[in-house]
């Protein structure tokens, strides 16, 4: 494509979703999308759709904020009761429409997953992946486990696990402690934040060479207390630089038209989208 026409990317970049674009970004991109014919520019300026650009804009699922797969529908005696992501394998039982189904025949081609009612224990995979945790969840949860306050709304049964986890978080002062020993030599250290935080925590302690687990509300380091104490210093004075951290950083989520981005702009994007830096750099330091 040629950028040269300058009046184009800069009306495209003073809206809204662009305005925090840097100009050679903002190029960068509408090139890629020109060379995977996404869009293209006439001989007066203007970006138009391209061929892909055109068949993308008609499919059914343009519209749609996130990706949508090719479901397979579920069918039961000619009727269709549901729809999966992926192909499920034959006997594999299957929970939809608030009933137990197991698998009879699967047609990849038709698209056609065929079933009938089960009954029994054996175990219905469940087909969501990982999700998000939005770090206001996080810090509702260390609330309520931190509290003494009754939950009017929980069954004796779960007023009960309640009052369990209650007792073992204040004997480890799970809500209060930076740093909690698990092992001889690991240690947790208490992050109580979101996924994008938790996922920069982990890219930052594997530049620096240390292979730990997120595990939920916290970072298992693979070392004793005192060591790990003296690591965080050490990634408090010398935090990595930005590319190496962008190198190590698992997220963000596959977005719907990340395929056509190049490396270099998935670069840009994860830091954008994915990269949490202030606030895992807050948890090192408290």
């Amino acid at each position: 494509m040629a950028c040269r026409r300058r009046a184009p990317t800069r009306g495209c970049a003073n809206g809204v979703f662009f305005a925090t674009w840097r100009p050679d970004v903002f190029a960068a991109l509408l090139r890629q999308l020109a060379s995977k014919d996404v869009i293209e520019q006439t001989s007066q300026g203007d970006l138009i759709l391209g061929l892909v650009g055109e068949d993308l804009r008609k499919d059914k699922g343009f519209y749609a904020a996130f990706k949508t797969d090719d479901a397979l529908a579920v069918m039961y005696d000619g009727q269709r009761i549901g729809s999966v992501d992926s192909a499920p394998t034959i006997n594999e039982h299957m929970i939809l429409a608030g009933r137990r189904w197991k698998v009879i025949d699967v047609d990849e081609r038709q698209e056609v997953v065929y079933v009938v009612p089960a009954s029994g224990s054996k175990s219905a995979p469940f087909g969501g992946g990982k999700g998000v945790l939005h770090p206001r969840i996080v810090e509702e949860m260390r609330t309520v486990l931190a509290s003494s306050g009754d939950c009017a709304f929980l069954n004796p049964a779960a007023a009960q696990l309640l009052k369990d986890a209650r007792e073992t978080a204040a004997a480890v002062n799970l809500c209060t402690a930076r740093l909690i020993p698990l092992e001889a030599k690991k240690t947790a250290l208490m992050a109580w934040a979101g996924t994008r935080t938790l996922d920069t925590l982990l890219a930052m302690f594997k530049a620096s060479g240390i292979e730990a687990a997120a595990e939920r509300i916290a970072i298992v380091v693979p070392k004793p207390m005192d060591a790990c104490a003296a690591l965080l210093a050490d990634m408090i004075q010398t935090p990595p630089n930005e590319s190496k951290l962008l190198e190590s950083l698992t997220g963000p989520p596959t977005a719907k038209y990340d395929s056509f981005f190049s490396p270099q702009l998935m670069q840009e994007t994860r830091k954008r989208r994915w990269l949490n830096l202030a606030p895992a750099m807050a948890i090192l330091k408290v």
